[in-house]
């Protein structure tokens, strides 16, 4: 037998052995567990991607909004609302009326009466006598 014959004889020996066998199933199993990584890296990527495109959805909408607030907060109507409100100023012929907060006019007038501190404590009829007779 030639060298060349010899050869192709050890080859077709060698495929159908278990020995290919088990390199075959080797290297199938490598294949699978780099392309499975791959999979399970391709999805996390995709994931990840998706929840960035949301962030600057939303980064998007809160510029708009915040665009639209400064459009509005350069508003003569805006400029002349804040005069009103808080610095009390008015228009020629408009008369500024201010109104005390509520619970500073009740603690005012508690104090000027001379209803003592305790009055919640007291019974109704005490604190009408209180009322009445602690001035």
């Amino acid at each position: 037998m030639s060298p060349k014959a010899r050869k192709r004889n050890r080859i077709k020996r060698f495929l159908p052995s278990r020995l290919f066998l088990i390199i075959g199933i080797a290297v199938l199993v490598l294949f699978s567990v780099s392309l499975g990584k791959e999979v399970v890296r391709r999805y996390e990527v995709n994931k990840e991607i998706q929840a960035l495109e949301k962030e600057v959805e939303e980064l998007e909408n809160q510029n708009t909004e915040l665009a639209d607030l400064i459009q509005y907060l350069n508003t003569n109507s805006f400029r002349e609302k804040e005069a009103r409100t808080k610095l009390g100023m008015a228009k020629e012929g408009e008369k500024v009326v201010v109104i005390p907060n509520i619970e500073v006019v009740a603690e005012t007038a508690t104090e000027a009466v001379g209803v003592p501190d305790n009055v919640e404590e007291l019974s109704n009829p005490e604190r009408w006598f209180a009322y009445f007779f602690n001035q």
